[in-house]
């Protein structure tokens, strides 16, 4: 498992995600891209509709995580994007398609950031030892892991053994 960590900066987080989705050693497999970051989320009226905004506070200012992703859509669909921050991972459907990712993980309730880093640091675990994040070197392309890899590993956390870790953190995925 590679492990790449950035500042999450606004005015350069693009063009971080974009580089690394890009790598040679992530064509295959899964890529796993974590915000984590103070963040809300609200509902914003336009005109007769609501919209929800994803926000989160990087280093140089608030990120609209909703309306920013978009600009990566085609770039995301082998990634799995986790929201560590509480409220932001609330109705996840709409932000997963919105972003073209393969999934998406948040959490909809306050969250302790001990027992958040827990449950991400098993997930990560658990998507390595499921293969979802690529083959080792020496793996034939038809050894590759399906897309549902990833989905099934996250289901099978959030409904056995860290079934009341996901309740207490309100996980919510959308695939």
């Amino acid at each position: 498992m590679r492990i790449i960590s950035r500042p999450l900066i606004r005015a350069t987080y693009h063009k971080d995600i974009q580089q690394f989705v890009d790598l040679g050693c992530n064509r295959n497999g899964a890529n796993v891209i974590v915000f984590s970051a103070h963040g809300a989320r609200s509902r914003v009226q336009t005109g007769k509709r609501y919209r929800t905004r994803r926000e989160l506070t990087a280093f140089d200012g608030d990120i609209n995580l909703s309306a920013g992703i978009r600009r990566l859509n085609d770039k995301l669909n082998r990634s799995v994007l986790i929201l560590d921050s509480r409220w932001v991972g609330r109705g996840l459907q709409s932000f997963q398609e919105a972003s073209g990712a393969l999934g998406v993980l948040g959490f909809a309730k306050k969250v302790d950031s001990v027992d958040s880093a827990v449950f991400i640091l098993a997930v990560l675990f658990k998507l390595h030892e499921n293969g979802a994040l690529g083959p080792t070197d020496g793996v034939a392309d038809h050894d590759l892991p399906s897309d549902s890899t990833a989905q099934d590993t996250v289901t099978e956390m959030i409904s056995s053994s860290y079934s009341s870790l996901a309740k207490s953190l309100g996980v919510e995925i959308s695939f």
